[in-house]
């Protein structure tokens, strides 16, 4: 049931590592503490972890997945009174170098200063004060293959227009 709904709402992503957790009533988990604390017991497992690494094993059966907390690709969360599971996909990370020879050409995106990038007739309507960008050179191309959301760019050292190569 619980598998189920984890692989329903995550068909169409494209996932191998993965993670689980789960929200409980509160009240349930305090009376499962008093419970321990009842019949004096210091090994006890809560029933929120041993939910959690159950349903991870029966995902990693029908799946072939791997389950851990080391760097998943989708985290499923099942909300055990609502009985629903939400995910949430985790960033792509992408990292490389590149050489620019062109001083033209701006490591990141400059929005225009006069209408803070939303268009006006210093920038002929585009919000940039330079036609293109290494920046969405590169992000466009990612965005387009990764069918994510938004890209984010950090250009590492100084290389921009205002400096000197």
């Amino acid at each position: 049931m619980w598998v189920d709904r984890a692989l329903r709402a995550s068909e169409g992503i494209e996932w191998h590592r993965f993670s689980c957790g789960s929200c409980w009533d509160p009240e349930l988990l305090a009376r499962e503490e008093a419970l321990w604390t009842e019949i004096g017991t210091a090994w006890g497992e809560s029933i929120r972890s041993a939910f959690n690494r159950e349903w991870g094993k029966l995902i990693e059966a029908r799946t072939g997945g791997v389950g851990g907390p080391q760097a998943p690709e989708i985290v499923f969360l099942a909300d055990v009174s609502a009985g629903l599971v939400e995910i949430t996909q985790m960033p792509l990370y992408l990292k490389g170098r590149y050489l620019k020879f062109d001083r033209s050409l701006p490591q990141t995106r400059w929005p225009c200063r006069r209408c803070q990038g939303r268009g006006c007739a210093d920038c002929g309507g585009t919000g940039k004060t330079y036609p293109t960008s290494v920046e969405e050179l590169l992000g466009a191309p990612a965005l387009a293959r990764s069918g994510a959301a938004a890209t984010k760019f950090h250009g590492m050292g100084r290389e921009d227009i205002d400096a000197r190569m």
